[in-house]
Order: C-alpha cells, then structure tokens, then sequence
C-alpha cells in the first residue's frame, strides 16, 4: 500500500531535485532547442575559421557551465537532506523560489555577455597560436 505523509517530507531533497531537473534543461539547451536554420548554418562549409560553428560552441559552453553549476546545487541540497538536515515551510519555498530567480535572472541577463565573452577568448586563442606558428616558422 502506498500513502503520502505531507509531515514526512524532506523539503530539501525536493529542492535538490528540482535543481537537478532545471540544472539539466539548461545543460543540453543549446543542444534541445537549436532551431533547423542554426543547424543549417553551422553545417555549411567556409572557406576560413567557421564562425557559426564557433558561436555555438561557445553557446554550449555557457549553458554547460550554468547547467552543471544548477546540477552540482541540486546534489549538494540532497546530500545535506541525506545528512539529517532539513527544511520546511517558508524558508524552503524562499530557498528554491529566491535561489532560482537569482540564476535564472542572471543567466538571461548575462548570457550573451559570456557567449561573446568565449567568442572573443576563442578567436584571440586562435590568432596568437597563429602568430606563435608563424614566428617559430620564421626563427627555424
């Protein structure tokens, strides 16, 4: 038989839960919700570096390291619900309530900044190994 004791529930492994799902969306956003004309432009050959491409990896990275953060709460919240810790009533809905306003919050308003952000790390990476190339080319 099966029964449900509202009294019984740990209210942070619930938490930890729901982060791990969010966590999770996030991670594989890039991957779930490109659209087929994204593809289709990533997909097309250039003759030169294939900045398409590079934006969506760099997309991915972004949603990677926000998805695996949420992820790593999410596990953190149940591993202190496994210890005994727990939580009720209103400072758990204020813990998932303000916690996931907070990230969801930053992460819409800053994302492109840090896609851009790995875009630039990216082709400036690129264009000093290059002139690291050339240099060695020349000195050899």
């Amino acid at each position: 038989m099966i029964t449900f004791d509202i009294s019984k529930v740990s209210w942070l492994a619930v938490i930890g839960s729901v982060y791990d799902i969010v966590g999770a969306v996030v991670l594989i956003r890039a991957l779930i919700w490109a659209r087929p004309p994204e593809l289709f432009r990533q997909a097309v050959q250039t003759w030169d570096a294939d900045s398409e491409l590079l934006r969506s990896q760099c997309t991915q990275k972004v949603d990677a390291i926000w998805g695996s953060s949420i992820l790593i709460l999410g596990f953190a919240f149940q591993a202190l619900a496994s210890l005994g810790l727990g939580i009720g009533g209103p400072p758990a809905f204020l813990l998932v309530a303000g916690l996931a306003a907070l990230c969801i919050a930053y992460h819409v308003s800053l994302r492109a900044k840090h896609i851009k952000r790995w875009y630039m790390r990216a082709v400036a990476g690129a264009a000093c190994e290059q002139s690291v190339k050339d240099a060695l080319r020349t000195a050899y």
